[in-house]
């Protein structure tokens, strides 16, 4: 009776070499302890997307935790990035994946197929479909939490970035996407984001500064501090005394008394009312203008003051689209964030206040505007 060899499947050969893993540590992961770069040659083992094309790479970013002494501190981590494709890819590979469908959303919250808007979407929503899944993935990325911004050095303020202002719409669907599939796959992209997710500014990690990205932070930093520095009062100038008459008569005769001047009554010293009324007239011209606008706003700085009317505490920013001040109310301000307005955006709006800004904007500049006047009348900058 014969025999017959069993034969048993050879395994898979893994997707990276060891020479390439030798190369990664060597090159893109020089700079990452040891467990790091472990986990990313782990994870590109098991998504199968090459790094030596970029098809996934890793980057280092600084996580804020606290020690135990309850102090903040940044530590570098580990953060494995890969293209919206990329996770496409691995989500296509499983047989499971059947196609997404992404809206879009603006202040009206009414979800629309297309964005054909000319101002940014609020909100972009993206639903993945698996084959194997009774209830549908669905994940929804907001423009604040998400849009990516550049320090404008030049013009001192931060801008929305050149994709995020060419392309909203598509980039805020990407993050969106992004979102859902790793809740719809997460055996497969759990702990792997796009680009995109991590260019905001508004986030609990920051993204590696190089030198020039250091220089640019140092140098905002000082300008704060000099901006919230109190100037000093300038010197009043010191009249000189009047000289002395000198009577030329002469001596053997008996100096007549001179008569003395009518007294005239002292002028009327000005009321506590009107003088904080001046000081306020003052304060508000020069922040915005004779008037107090460019065509007035028609305030009588000698009618009696309302210390509680300030109804731009309730304003909330409309017409300024960077997400630091998008959405905020006027009273939730800091000094440093008004005195930043006041340097930075203000101006802008007040060059292009018969051309191109909009309601929202001049809504939003005169509440700042009030804010920033109330705020000196309290202590001056």
């Amino acid at each position: 009776m014969s025999s017959q060899a069993q034969v048993y499947p050879m395994p898979a050969p893994p997707f990276l070499t060891s020479e390439e893993e030798g190369i990664l540590k060597r090159t893109v992961l020089s700079k990452f302890p040891e467990d790091e770069q472990m986990m990313f040659i782990r994870t590109c083992q098991r998504t199968k997307l090459d790094p030596f094309t970029k098809q996934i790479y890793p980057t280092k970013r600084y996580q804020k935790v606290k020690d135990e002494h309850g102090q903040t501190k940044k530590v570098p981590t580990l953060v494995i990035v890969t293209g919206i494709m990329g996770l496409c890819a691995v989500a296509e590979r499983t047989g499971h994946y059947d196609g997404c469908e992404t809206k879009w959303s603006g202040q009206d919250g009414v979800w629309r197929d297309e964005w054909l808007a000319d101002v940014y979407p609020e909100a972009a929503r993206c639903v993945v479909f698996h084959k194997q899944r009774k209830h549908d993935e669905v994940a929804i990325a907001r423009w604040n939490s998400f849009v990516g911004t550049t320090w404008n050095q030049e013009g001192q303020r931060w801008e929305v970035s050149d994709f995020w202002e060419k392309m909203p719409d598509y980039m805020l669907a990407k993050c969106a996407k992004a979102a859902a599939l790793r809740g719809a796959f997460p055996d497969q992209l759990s702990n792997i984001y796009i680009r995109e997710e991590l260019e905001s500014h508004i986030t609990d990690t920051e993204t590696d500064l190089d030198l020039a990205e250091a220089e640019q932070k140092t140098r905002l930093e000082e300008a704060s501090k000099a901006a919230a520095a109190v100037p000093p009062k300038p010197k009043e100038e010191e009249v000189p005394p009047a000289p002395k008459r000198i009577n030329l008569e002469s001596s053997t005769t008996a100096p007549t008394p001179p008569t003395p001047p009518p007294v005239s009554p002292p002028p009327s010293s000005p009321t506590p009312r009107e003088s904080l009324g001046d000081a306020i007239q003052e304060k508000r011209e020069t922040i915005l203008g004779p008037g107090g606008g460019p065509d007035g706003d028609g305030i009588d700085m000698g009618a009696p003051i309302q210390a509680e009317a300030t109804p731009w505490k309730d304003h909330k920013i409309k017409g300024l689209r960077h997400a630091k001040f998008f959405g905020r109310l006027i009273g939730e301000l800091s000094v440093p964030e008004l005195q930043v307005l006041e340097q930075q955006w203000i101006p802008v709006v007040r060059e292009k206040w018969d051309t191109e800004a909009n309601d929202a904007q001049k809504e939003d500049v005169a509440a700042m505007e009030a804010a920033i006047a109330y705020h000196k009348m309290e202590r001056p900058w």
